[in-house]
This record gives structure tokens, C-alpha cells and sequence, in this order.
């Protein structure tokens, strides 16, 4: 899903995807989703009890895997561009703060919040800029680009499919994360409110990939992935009336849509 979505945000800026960009994208979101699995053990255990049983069989196979993945995106990042070295450090520095509780005991009274991860909404906000800083800012780092209009909207749609996809899962999720004492954003503001957020998101996105083509901001690429926001829209649909709700199958149908923009990028190219 993230080699897809780092080929379809290089083609959307207008730059030649590289399989280097895609490899790197794919290896740190591998690696982070897999560390960050183990770290939320018992939000997986309440929320996907299947799931969390086979990772805790296969427990040293993926942590292995978890810490391969992060070393080798370091090292292909340090051999193509020391920015994007440093892009990357920086975001796996990012992620092993976002947990420690920095703020101490002492001035818990004055400020609520000791860590990133305990501020209402942190993990879908950070899940979703690990994916746009992965997919969509380093391939243009890698390009030594000046900047422009093309990346920030690369950005925009990178961030909101991962944005999409972590806050409805998150609706799907809310039983378990209320028990542990987690404020995902549907607890935070409620699932009505967080709806309507999903609505306005989505039909952002899909005016900025229809418009920015037109005003030379992006390819045309742009409209070829409004399939993306219409999927989107699809799956929000399929969770809501609980038609798909629960297990591997939910999080597969989400994903796929990272690999439908890789697809739909793929078609572009080959016209």
C-alpha cells in the first residue's frame, strides 16, 4: 500500500516514481505499523483478538522483521540523499517520543496532557502525517525540487486517504479504545461530529483534485484518482451500515486503497 501511494504522490508532483521511493515508503510504514502494533497490545487484543493472537505467535519473527524494516529504509535513505536520511530519522525520532511521557508528574497539575499520544486525536493526526512525510515528501526531497504547489497537495492527498482510513476504523474500534482510556477522535468529539469531518475532507480533496489540474498545479493524474475519494466514500458506507465491520477483511478493504491510487497512477502513466 505504501509503494503505491509513493508512486502515485510522485507521479501527482509531476517527478519520475522510483522504486527506491517506493521501497523506502513501504519499509518504514511496515516497520512502524508493526513496532507501534506491539506497543498498543491491548487496545489489538480488545479491538482484533485474532490478530493480536497470531502476532504474538509469530511475536520475535515480527520484531525482527519491525527492526529490519526501519534499519534498511535508514540505510537506502542515507545512500540516495541525506535529507532524506534525515527525513526519515526524524520521523522514527518523532514516533518513539510520541509515547514517552515527557511532561513531568509535577506539572501534570498545569499541563493534562504528559505525553503526545495522551492529546485527543494525536493518533490518527500522526498516523496520517507519517504516511504523507513517507509517500509524498520524499520522493520530492529525493528530486532536490524547489518547492511548489504540486507537493503540498500530494501531500493533502496522502494525508487524507491515511486520515480516512485511521479515523473509520477508529469509529470501528471505539468499545476497545474507550476501555483502555484512549481519546481517539470518535470519542473526542463523537461519531456524528467525526462523520461530518470525514464528509468535509473528502469533498475537499476531491474539489483540490479537480481543480488544481485545471490552474497547472498537478497533473492530470489529479483526475484520475478521484476513484480514491469515491472508494473512500464506498468503504465509509460499508462501515457504517456494518456490512464489513470487524477482522482482517475491514483493514484489507481500507488498505486497498492506497494500491488503487498506485493503480490508477499506473494507467495514467501508461496512456
Amino acid at each position: 500500500g505504501a509503494a503505491s501511494l509513493s508512486y502515485a504522490s510522485a507521479a501527482l508532483i509531476g517527478i519520475q516514481p522510483r522504486v527506491s521511493f517506493c521501497l523506502i515508503a513501504a519499509l518504514f510504514i511496515f516497520s512502524m505499523q508493526v513496532l507501534n502494533h506491539f506497543a498498543n497490545k491491548e487496545a489489538v487484543a480488545l479491538n482484533e483478538p485474532a490478530n493480536a493472537k497470531f502476532y504474538e505467535r509469530k511475536r520475535a519473527l515480527f520484531i525482527c522483521l519491525g527492526i529490519t524494516g526501519a534499519v534498511a529504509s535508514f540505510v537506502l535513505g542515507f545512500i540516495l540523499s541525506k535529507s532524506i536520511f534525515f527525513c526519515i530519522f526524524l520521523a522514527s525520532l518523532f514516533g518513539i517520543f510520541y509515547r514517552l511521557e515527557i511532561i513531568p508528574k509535577g506539572l501534570s497539575r498545569i499541563i493534562r496532557y504528559r505525553s503526545l499520544e495522551q492529546i485527543p486525536g494525536s493518533k490518527e493526526i500522526f498516523y496520517s502525517i507519517a504516511w504523507a512525510v513517507s509517500t509524498a515528501l520524499i520522493p520530492f526531497l529525493g528530486m532536490k525540487n524547489i518547492f511548489m504547489p504540486s507537493l503540498a497537495i500530494a501531500i493533502a492527498f496522502a494525508f487524507s486517504l491515511a486520515f480516512i482510513r485511521a479515523v473509520v476504523l477508529g469509529i470501528r474500534d471505539i468499545q476497545g479504545d474507550r476501555i483502555l482510556g484512549k481519546e481517539t477522535i470518535p470519542i473526542a468529539i463523537g461519531k456524528e461530529r467525526t462523520k461530518t469531518i470525514l464528509i468535509i475532507i473528502t469533498a475537499l480533496i476531491t474539489i483540490l483534485l479537480s481543480v488544481s489540474p485545471l490552474l497547472g498545479w498537478i497533473t492530470p493524474l489529479g483526475y484520475y484518482l478521484l476513484p480514491c475519494v469515491a472508494y473512500a466514500c464506498g468503504y465509509q458506507y460499508l462501515f457504517q451500515k456494518r456490512i464489513v465491520s470487524e477482522g482482517l477483511l475491514s483493514e484489507t478493504i481500507a488498505d486497498f486503497n492506497f494500491i488503487l491510487a498506485g493503480i490508477m497512477a499506473f494507467i495514467w502513466k501508461s496512456n
